[in-house]
């Protein structure tokens, strides 16, 4: 059944894999997807690898072929472009806003790694502005994530959610979540937590506060959302 599930899932990882290890300039063959797919448990023909990239250009991943001795793949084409992350993330760091470094994390999850750890090397030299002494004293002492749990919910507007955490977050994340939280899976230095939270502008900018710490892993709609929102957020520092 495994291996089953496996096989529908192989057009989302060459998705996946088109995505994150190829760009403008770094192509990919069909010996390395099909190994590829191999770790994950997928075994592929390579002719079917040919037809799989037909249905992914078909639905409007521009993918080029780099013809060679041995063909490779390259996707050239993105949402994002590095530049435009970089613009984003500048604006983020130099105005202080609350959680600039989740948000430059989820937007180089936007692009290959290659792109990525440009991006991550070009704001690295980019300082933060730094809060005036007399602003930080007038501000009221921050609450600790715990604290913020306590805040009364309207549990009939709350639903299922999966967050994956690193360990040291994970009493914060199960604070957040209050009674409804349990830990469904641990792996590695992380950890899975499902719990009942209402999906609004509330608990995505939760997400942001935590930063690249914990990962909204289900549902898969309310993730496109979390994306969607933090684009609207980047869209007005462009």
């Amino acid at each position: 059944m495994a291996k089953q599930s496996n096989q529908k899932a192989k057009l989302l990882y060459l998705q996946k894999f088109l995505m994150e290890d190829t760009d403008a300039e770094h192509g990919i063959t069909i010996a390395e997807l099909t190994e590829k797919l191999a770790a994950v448990g997928i075994a592929a023909e390579r002719k079917s690898l040919y037809d799989d990239i037909e249905v992914l250009r078909s639905i409007g991943m521009n993918i080029e072929t780099i013809r060679g001795r041995a063909n490779s793949y390259k996707l050239v084409s993105r949402t994002l472009a590095p530049q435009d992350v970089v613009k984003a993330g500048k604006a983020l760091k130099e105005t202080g806003t609350a959680g600039a470094d989740g948000i430059i994390t989820l937007l180089c999850s936007l692009l290959s790694k290659y792109d990525a750890e440009t991006v991550k090397t070009a704001l690295a030299a980019v300082p933060k502005k730094a809060k005036a002494a007399a602003a930080a004293k007038a501000e009221p002492p921050a609450e600790p994530e715990a604290a913020k749990a306590a805040e009364p919910v309207n549990m009939q507007d709350a639903e299922t959610v999966e967050l994956k955490c690193a360990a040291e977050l994970q009493d914060d994340v199960m604070a957040y979540l209050g009674p409804t939280a349990q830990v469904v899976k641990t792996k590695g230095s992380n950890v899975v937590i499902s719990g009942q939270a209402v999906c609004g502008e509330a608990f995505y900018l939760q997400l942001i506060r935590w930063g690249s710490g914990v990962k909204l892993s289900a549902p898969s709609e309310r993730r496109k959302e979390f994306v969607k929102y933090c684009k609207k957020i980047i869209s007005q520092y462009k």
